[in-house]
């Protein structure tokens, strides 16, 4: 394992992203990095957030998967979100990502296996969204996918923050201890 440098987070904290372990994730520095950062690399009609983009897919998904769907692009809270087709051409992103997720995951007992199962309805959102905030996209190609059906409007960043607060306390039940071994999926 190659050593990386510290970063410093919302909260206060010194964590090594390429070592991060559960003890070192924090859902306020997850909820507020996410809702400052920018779907589709800023190409929209207004700002829309991770946090604001995985809030509605927890919404959207049946409830087995909600948590998984609050939590599925958590890790870009601790290395950053990247447009679609450049995450796919960088092949170390995924070898950075994925032991990120994995902590993240394992701090709040999601199965790993519902990661692939939000997989899909990841991919229809993102159809919503695309119709809704990007003004020149062929409205035909949208029509031929399926779809969520999800509604997006602009919130401020700090209104998403405190919804994905919400959401997450609302879906995890923080008065049980963590690291159970079991799911509470």
């Amino acid at each position: 394992m190659e050593t990386s440098f510290m970063m410093l987070t919302y909260t206060g904290q010194l964590v090594d992203p390429l070592n991060l372990s559960p003890d070192d994730i924090d859902i306020e520095d997850i909820a507020h990095s996410l809702a400052l950062q920018n779907r589709y690399g800023g190409h929209t009609l207004w700002p829309y957030s991770v946090a604001q983009h995985s809030i509605l897919l927890a919404r959207a998904v049946p409830k087995s998967l909600a948590r998984a769907a609050l939590m599925h692009d958590a890790s870009e809270a601790y290395c950053s979100d990247l447009p679609h087709p450049i995450k796919k051409n960088v092949p170390q992103y995924n070898s950075i990502e994925i032991p990120i997720q994995t902590a993240i995951f394992a701090k709040y007992n999601i199965p790993w296996d519902h990661m692939e199962e939000v997989s899909y309805y990841d991919r229809a959102i993102c159809l919503d969204e695309m119709s809704q905030l990007m003004p020149d996209i062929d409205q035909e190609l949208v029509k031929t996918h399926k779809r969520l059906g999800i509604m997006v409007k602009a919130m401020s960043w700090q209104d998403v923050e405190e919804w994905y607060l919400d959401m997450f306390y609302e879906l995890f039940d923080e008065t049980m201890p963590a690291f159970l071994g079991e799911s509470i999926a």
